[in-house]
């Protein structure tokens, strides 16, 4: 018996399960040989159902899938090229201000944002864009290009002017400034021009264009303004309805000089904060105190 067993030991590297009473089903025993790590059943990667690991099959209960599932590209990928040349500029523009300027002869040919000293407190790298124009406010047409000042939200301490080229072939026509924010219009504030620009303040960065408007059938009206004893220097609200979407400034009508939407206290031109249809608020003038009126092309209303 000792000479058997020592024999199954000397030839235990070369028949596997030795004393497994000629069960031939035995796994190989564990070696330490550099082949232990290659597999010489052809079969070792085929799983009992038939199917190899890399296939599309249902996990054995229990089992850690091999992989996540196949993603089912159904959506083919449009490519539209470049942007057309001239279609974007930027530049980093910090405390001490700066300017970007479209390229002339471009889509951006005219369009120039300035951004004054003292607007930012840090360098801020900005890019003016070309876009697709969306609908004008309250379905009117824009008559200058559609562009996005970006980063979109970014605010400055003193406001900033974007200057915007306009073409119509309206007689007399009343052209609003405004601001894209989000999916809204609002306005852009103090504008002035000629017969083919447009320049208006922005205070916080985002889309913009010129809107052609008609507000001569829609008088203004004012119904309240507070607080009533607003002083040189303080903020005072207006409301009231018909101010038109934003400040409109037309060129000259009638052979008369350029008009801008404006609101002045005891004859002084304010410096307008915000506005819209139904309300405005502006920053009351030094000065000797009386009227406050807001003045569109619809006409003028005095606050009560």
């Amino acid at each position: 018996m000792l000479a058997v067993a020592a024999g199954c030991l000397l030839t235990a590297a070369a028949i596997a399960g030795c004393g497994a009473s000629g069960d031939d089903t035995q796994p190989p025993a564990t070696t330490t040989d550099a082949r232990a790590d290659v597999r010489t059943d052809a079969t070792a990667d085929v799983r009992k159902d038939g199917t190899t690991p890399s296939e599309d099959a249902p996990a054995e209960d229990g089992a850690t899938p091999d992989g996540p599932p196949p993603i089912e590209d159904t959506f083919g990928i449009e490519d539209f090229g470049l942007p057309p040349a001239g279609s974007r500029v930027e530049g980093t523009i910090g405390p001490e201000g700066g300017t970007l300027s479209g390229v002339a002869g471009s889509v951006l040919a005219g369009v120039s944002l300035v951004v004054p000293k003292g607007a930012l407190a840090s360098p801020i790298t900005f890019a003016i864009d070309a876009a697709a124009a969306p609908s004008g406010p309250g379905g009117s047409k824009l008559v200058s290009p559609y562009v996005r000042v970006g980063p979109e939200g970014v605010a400055f301490a003193v406001p900033a002017r974007l200057t915007l080229p306009w073409t119509s072939t309206v007689a007399n026509p009343q052209l609003a400034p405004v601001a894209r924010i989000g999916f809204s219009w609002s306005s852009l504030l103090d504008p002035t021009g000629d017969a083919t620009s447009v320049t208006a303040s922005m205070r916080r960065s985002s889309g913009a264009a010129i809107a052609l408007v008609d507000l001569s059938a829609l008088p203004p009206k004012v119904t309240a303004a507070a607080p009533p004893d607003a002083g040189a220097g303080s903020t005072l609200f207006l409301d009231g309805t018909g101010f038109g979407v934003a400040q409109v400034f037309r060129p000259g009508a009638d052979g008369g000089g350029p008009f801008v939407s404006n609101v002045t206290v005891g004859g002084l031109v304010a410096e307008t904060l915000a506005w819209s249809d139904t309300a405005i608020s502006i920053r009351v003038p030094a000065g000797d105190a009386g009227p406050v009126v807001v003045a569109t092309p619809g006409g003028s209303a005095t606050a009560p």
